[in-house]
């Protein structure tokens, strides 16, 4: 199913709702609450429709305010590359000392058991970074699949899917925009790691310890985990607020209509 399958859908579900409004309208039941449901059917099929027409626009839009502010998967990704390669040298570098500490037997659990932590805490490191990862190539790869369901949702009858699908689309919108932004996030606020190599070979086995667990380790926390977490925390509050929007605090549409909501 391609995206023009999915916006036939959301285009007949939307003339659904809207048939539904009606037929509600011209229902002589004397009902007050379902009578209510008329105008709110009929007003949801017809922003269904406009949703759907304004697909095109709006991926067109959001390539524009992308292009205007500067994002730039590509860099996104290679920041994202040379990372985790220096995540994973780290944990290889330690690997490599607990290797060469074994051959002294008083000394090597003493090492092995100090550098655990730090294995530890850098695969924990990892781990989420890798997420970060993770997140990012489902928003590029599935943008437009996202906003698409989102328009799906919306149109559904009686607003059974509205938060899910303004959730989908101020989502799918606000982090295909700002998610490649976050190296200029990251690096503004902590512009470079700490050198490893010159530290680890002009030192013994306890300064080196030291320098992992007072340098390394709160350097590659606050840049690969805290900051991180942070920017994503950023898009989510303003995914949230795109998505209040878009479905109209998500118990009604977006713009007044009187009496009838």
């Amino acid at each position: 199913m391609n995206n023009a399958d999915l916006l036939a859908i959301s285009f007949l579900i939307s003339q659904l709702t809207y048939s539904i409004g009606a037929l509600i309208m011209m229902l002589p039941i004397p009902v007050s609450g379902l009578k209510k449901w008329g105008p709110k059917l009929i007003i949801d099929g017809i922003y269904g429709v406009i949703l759907v027409l304004s697909f095109s626009l709006i991926i067109t839009l959001v390539s524009l305010i992308g292009n205007y502010i500067g994002t730039n998967w590509s860099s996104f990704f290679k920041w994202q590359e040379f990372i985790t390669s220096e995540m994973i040298s780290l944990y290889l570098g330690i690997k490599t000392i607990i290797g060469i500490s074994s051959s002294v037997p008083y000394i090597s659990p003493i090492v092995s058991a100090l550098f655990f932590v730090i294995t530890s805490s850098l695969t924990l490191f990892l781990t989420f970074f890798r997420s970060v990862v993770a997140l990012s190539l489902i928003v590029y790869n599935s943008y437009s699949l996202l906003l698409l369901l989102g328009i799906l949702f919306i149109t559904l009858p009686f607003r059974i899917g509205r938060s899910v699908g303004a959730g989908l689309i101020g989502f799918s919108i606000i982090f295909y925009i700002g998610l490649p932004l976050m190296p200029y996030f990251v690096q503004s606020l902590y512009p470079e790691l700490p050198s490893i190599t010159q530290n680890i070979n002009s030192s013994n086995d306890t300064q080196v310890f030291i320098f992992f667990s007072n340098t390394i380790l709160p350097s590659f926390a606050v840049y690969t985990v805290f900051l991180p977490a942070t920017y994503l925390g950023i898009l989510l509050s303003l995914s949230y607020g795109v998505s209040r929007a878009i479905g109209g605090g998500f118990a009604s549409i977006p713009f007044p209509v009187g009496d009838i909501v």
